[in-house]
């Protein structure tokens, strides 16, 4: 048993692997080559990795779609902080990443309606004016109908 950083220890088996991959890939640097033992060894053992931050939560799609605008932008920033630091600690980010996707995917969406639903008023004012300009103007006096 050898021990790794962060006090984790793993057989010889998965240290030779180590060491052999060492040898294959010394055109790399050496800290993506640690980063690639590290997601290795979570693969290969059965332990369950101990994040530096909590799990991130799943949400599904219609609660993000019934959060606020600044709930949601609270939300993508925590992630990306927490990713961050999965990422400085050497583990698999792609649980963060997953769950930074779906929230940007729910912000484009948001502009994208938001942006359609501008066009739409606009257009709205500018045919509304067009139809206004078109009436026939009146010279009458409307003061005889208005109500004391």
């Amino acid at each position: 048993m050898q021990c790794l950083s962060g006090g984790l220890t793993v057989s010889n088996k998965i240290v030779k692997q180590k060491k052999s991959s060492q040898r294959q890939s010394s055109s790399f640097d050496n800290s993506s080559s640690n980063t690639q033992d590290v997601y290795h060894f979570h693969q290969q053992s059965n332990m369950k990795p101990k994040y530096p931050v909590p799990e991130p939560e799943t949400l599904h799609m219609d609660a993000l779609a019934c959060m606020l605008d600044e709930e949601i932008y609270s939300r993508l920033n925590s992630l990306e902080n927490d990713r961050q630091k999965v990422i400085e600690a050497r583990f698999d980010p792609r649980k963060w990443e997953e769950e930074i996707c779906y929230v940007r995917r729910e912000l484009a969406m948001r502009r994208e309606r938001h942006m359609i639903h501008e066009n739409y008023i606009h257009n709205q004012i500018r045919n509304f004016s067009e139809e206004e300009a078109n009436l026939p103007s009146a010279n009458f006096d409307n003061v005889k109908y208005m109500v004391n």
